[in-house]
């Protein structure tokens, strides 16, 4: 709608500078994060993949802060299953999809673990979720926690084609 317009702006113009600066296709898998909590990578991410939907292209946006579900609250505040039943198989990714209306984009939520982050971040289970997502959507977002205070940041990032990292300055 025309009353967001002047904030959305500068993320759809993200798609047309990749487009045009880019001599290699777009990264299928994009990693967001943020050195500290607070510096805006849930903003990010979200508007990001926004931002490609309103585009054209098939987003999937996995929240994969199982301790904050930033991206969670704004899309699936309470949602059925998530990243983390998927990857255990106690539910179907279909399941724990979740559309967003306005722009289309997918969301694949996370809700609460009773693993440890890590290990479900981790896990043989989450580098084949990604693989199949890369080859079913044009862009998957992946939202992280911040990369100092929590570890699994700093893992997935060599499961992604590319990491953005949100610094306030």
């Amino acid at each position: 709608d025309n009353k967001n317009q002047g904030g959305v702006e500068p993320f759809l113009s993200v798609y047309s500078s990749v487009k045009i600066h880019s001599k290699l296709d777009f990264p299928k898998s994009v990693l967001v994060t943020s050195t500290i909590p607070g510096e805006g990578k849930t903003l990010i991410s979200c508007n990001l993949a926004g931002a490609f939907a309103r585009h054209g292209k098939s987003v999937l946006l996995i929240d994969c802060d199982l301790r904050r579900h930033a991206a969670s609250n704004v899309f699936a505040p309470e949602p059925r299953a998530g990243l983390y039943e998927v990857l255990r198989d106690e539910a179907r990714l279909g399941d724990a999809i979740v559309k967003d209306a306005a722009t289309g984009m997918a969301v694949l939520p996370a809700c609460a673990s009773s693993d440890p982050a890590i290990d479900v971040i981790t896990s043989r289970a989450m580098r084949t979720l990604l693989r199949r997502v890369s080859d079913s959507y044009d862009l998957v977002l992946l939202e992280m926690p911040p990369i100092l205070p929590v570890a699994e940041a700093r893992v997935l990032c060599a499961m992604a084609d590319g990491t953005v990292l949100v610094v306030r300055w």
